[in-house]
This record gives structure tokens, C-alpha cells and sequence, in this order.
């Protein structure tokens, strides 16, 4: 007796193929019901180790618990199931050489008939125990898919596949046995089961699809996203460029992400476009390669020395950035880099100092400035930045009087005016404000994911405060 799963790949493959009964329909169901569990583990040990990734933190519990019941106990039991299948059906066919052999003899060929009808009565059972399995596989391929790594979902995509396959694979062979079994006054002892699976798979085929066109959609949507970056990208490298027409540009990439959502966000859905407003993704679109280091350097400027914060090389598309910045400053930094690949064509490398920091400061050229203005008003919109302003501070410019300066630091006009050195200050103070009027809410600065000096700068330039 045969032991199918100890043979090599290549030797099995020629055994279904070989043209005998074993192994035979049954058996290639189980093996796609494998093929799909150990997809779904390796999609979830490729999840687990993100625990510091909110994408995947709270499902990783659930994803533990799915790999335990796939390693412990589902595939154990379709390997058991499949050399039973194989066995099985060796045994239909032997039973049906023996019937065949007594065909001068009617009533012991109907005996011998029986006999061979109830060996498949027995094999018609074991497709089912597969389908069974396949169908908690293919429900716990659904949640690997949408909550195991993304980057992953054609592993898990292939597992939703084969698991849907094997269940299918299993009704078409039930079917067949039943067209065998179900005559006379033969009691049907499957049909009934068949129904309900078939009823099941049409669920879950439905749910199925449902992923499959998420997926697709985000795919259209990035090749969309993408040529839409590039025209633009196109159109503003002709020539020089105003403020407004930056601010444009930012604006435009902003609408292009709001109209292509999945192409950032994988197929999670936002009602807010703060959240769509990621320079890295949108930098991996364009081409770039990103890579963080613990070093990059120093760059002088002005006879000043800075420690360099990223590296652009547009003709190989590498950014390197350093990590030795604050999170809020890298994003800058990185929407920084995000202006020149959109704005500028660079020699094969450009050096940047941090920008987005309040410790450093100093000259600028035009280009560089060009891309802070980019990061600017890419990272804090004009629109979302006026209208959450408004939400806090309940005004559309903030002026310091009683009232405000009550509501803002619990003090005196006098005591507000003393702590700043000059109108900048107060911008510092309203994009780290905390509290205003009674109500805690998050920070400005942070809502933004962006430092306090860089807010303080969008909030003067949008003229959301007065000073004095």
C-alpha cells in the first residue's frame, strides 16, 4: 500500500496523471485543501512578528489561533483523509472487478453489485470529511487575506483559491458517486449533506469575489494613481513654479489619492484625507526605492555642518533618509523628497539637512524651498488644516484677548504676552495646544504628523492667528 504524501512532488504529479484510480479525484481535493493551509501559515508567519504594526497588531491573537487549529489539527486530518481516499477507492475498484467478474450470473452479479455500491457508499463519505475541511480553510483564508500581511495576499489569494477548488472538487465527485448510489430503494445517506455544502459554497464563493475584486480594484487604482502622478509630475518639470502653483500641484496629488483611495490604503476604507496623506507609499508608486539608515553623513551649507536627513537620486529612484530624527521630521523630510521627485530633475544625487525641525534654520535656495512649500501644503492642506482649526479654537483667526488667553493657557492676556518672544511663539503654542476652552483634544502638530515649528509656520502662513 501506497503511501502518496512520502513520495517526491514530481512522482506523485505522475501518479495522478498516470491514468489509473488511484490516487484519484478525492485525494487531489485534499491535497489543494493542503496546499492551502500551509499557504494561510505562511501568510500568518509572515504577520505575526509585526506586532509593532497597528495594521496587523489587533489580529494577531486570531491569526495565532487560526495557524494552531491549520497546523494541529486541519492538516493532519487531510492527510489522513487523503491516503483514505486513495485506499478507498482502491477498494470500489476492486469490489467492481469482482462484480464483473460474475456478469453469466445475474444474481450473484446483483450481490456482488451491492457489495461494490456500498465500498462506494463508504468512499463517498471521505470527499465529504475534505469538503468539511475546506470549508473552515477557505473561511479562515478570508480573514489571512484581509488581516494577515498584505504584501502576502497572493499567497493567501491562492489559498482562498485552492481551498474554493477542493470544496468544489468534492461536490463534483460526490455527485458523481451519487449518481451511482441513488437507485432502486437504495436509502440516500449524502445527498442531503450535499445540498447544504452546495448551499455554503455559494456563500462562500460570493465572499470570495467580493475579495478578489477589492483586490483588483486597488490594483487598477494604483496603475491609475500612477499615471496621474507622472502627467502631473510631467507638467509642473517645464518651468518654474509660483506658490500658488505648488500649492496646485499638492493639491491635485491630494485629489488624485481622495479619487484612488486603495491605491495607498490597500482595500481599508477613509472618510479622512489626513489619512491618505503619505509621502512613502506615494514615493513606491513613482518608482523609489526607500531605504532608512542610522547614517548618512554630513553636508555643509553656508559654512554651517548639518547632519544629513535624506538622500535623493532620481536617476537610479533611491531615497535614503536617516533615522536619527524625530518620526514627525522624517515625514517632512520624506514629503519633502516627495517635491523634488515631482518638481525637480536633481544631478544623480541630492544631499538634504532636516527640514521641518525646529533646531535648524538658515538660507535656503529656491529649490529647496520650493519643496518645503511642497511637504507644506502636501502634509497640512489648507482646507483640512482652517477647518480643524476652526473645530478647536472656534474661530477662523485666533486674537489674544481675555477670553482666549483664559481658554487657551488658564491665564492672564499679560501672562500669555510674557511667554512669547514674537508672533512665531504663538503659532508654537496653538499647534501644541492640548486644551482650549474646557475641551482635550490631540495636539495639531500631531494630528498632522508633523513638528510644532513646522505647524507653527502653516498656521502664520494661512493666517490662522494674530499678534499680538
Amino acid at each position: 500500500m501506497t503511501n502518496w504524501l512520502e513520495l517526491s512532488a514530481n512522482n506523485l504529479l505522475d501518479e495522478f496523471g498516470a491514468g489509473g484510480h488511484k490516487p484519484g479525484s478525492g485525494s487531489a481535493a485534499a491535497l489543494e485543501g493542503l496546499l492551502s493551509a500551509q499557504l494561510q501559515k505562511t501568510v500568518i508567519d509572515l504577520t505575526l512578528p509585526k506586532s509593532d504594526d497597528r495594521r496587523y497588531a489587533k489580529y494577531l491573537s486570531k491569526l495565532a489561533e487560526i495557524r494552531s487549529r491549520i497546523e494541529n489539527e486541519l492538516i493532519p486530518t487531510l492527510k489522513k483523509l487523503l491516503q483514505e481516499d486513495a485506499d478507498q477507492f482502491g477498494e470500489v475498484i476492486a469490489s467492481r472487478k469482482v462484480r464483473n467478474a460474475r456478469k453469466k450470473d445475474p444474481f450473484e452479479y446483483k450481490q456482488k453489485d451491492d457489495d461494490a455500491l456500498a465500498e462506494l457508499d463508504e468512499a463517498t463519505k471521505i470527499p465529504l470529511e475534505i469538503a468539511d475541511v475546506c470549508v473552515e480553510l477557505l473561511k479562515s483564508s478570508f480573514f489571512v487575506f484581509e488581516h494577515g500581511f498584505q504584501s502576502a495576499r497572493g499567497d493567501s489569494g491562492v489559498a482562498m483559491c485552492s481551498a474554493l477548488a477542493a470544496l468544489r472538487g468534492c461536490l463534483c465527485v460526490v455527485d458523481l458517486n451519487l449518481c451511482s448510489t441513488v437507485r432502486g430503494d437504495r436509502p440516500d445517506r449524502y445527498s442531503r449533506r450535499a445540498v447544504e455544502l452546495r448551499s455554503t459554497l455559494e456563500m462562500l464563493e460570493s465572499e470570495s469575489r467580493e475579495l478578489q475584486q477589492r483586490l483588483n480594484s486597488e490594483a487598477q487604482q494604483r496603475v491609475s494613481l500612477r499615471e496621474e502622478l507622472n502627467s502631473l509630475s510631467t507638467d509642473v518639470k517645464s518651468g518654474e513654479l509660483s506658490k500658488r502653483e505648488i500649492e496646485n500641484l499638492a493639491n491635485q496629488v491630494k485629489l488624485a489619492l481622495w479619487h484612488n483611495p486603495a491605491a495607498i490604503r490597500g482595500d481599508k476604507e477613509t472618510t479622512r484625507i489626513r489619512h491618505l496623506l503619505k509621502p512613502k507609499p506615494i514615493l513606491r508608486l513613482l518608482g523609489f526605492h526607500l531605504h532608512r539608515e542610522t547614517n548618512l553623513g554630513e553636508i555643509e551649507i553656508d559654512g554651517e555642518t548639518y547632519k544629513v536627513a535624506a538622500e535623493i537620486d532620481q536617476d537610479n529612484r533611491v531615497v535614503q533618509y536617516s533615522d536619527q530624527f524625530r518620526p514627525e521630521t522624517q515625514n517632512f523630510t520624506i514629503a519633502h523628497e516627495l517635491g523634488h521627485a515631482l518638481m525637480h530633475d536633481h544631478p544623480i544625487l541630492h544631499r538634504d539637512r532636516p527640514v521641518g525641525a525646529s533646531e535648524y534654520s538658515g538660507k535656503r535656495n529656491e529649490t529647496e524651498r520650493q519643496a518645503d512649500y511642497f511637504a507644506s501644503c502636501f502634509l497640512m492642506p489648507r482646507s483640512q488644516v482652517r477647518s480643524v482649526f476652526e473645530r478647536l479654537f472656534k474661530t477662523l483667526q485666533f486674537r489674544i484677548s481675555d477670553d482666549t488667553s483664559f481658554a487657551l493657557t488658564s491665564g492672564t492676556v499679560d501672562e500669555l504676552l510674557e511667554s512669547l518672544a514674537g508672533p512665531r511663539d504663538l503659532g508654537h503654542v496653538l499647534a501644541k495646544a492640548t486644551y482650549y476652552d474646557g475641551e482635550s483634544f490631540e495636539p495639531l502638530a500631531t494630528r498632522f504628523n508633523v513638528s510644532v515649528k513646522a505647524m507653527a509656520i502653516r498656521l502664520e502662513e494661512l493666517e490662522l492667528y494674530r499678534f499680538p
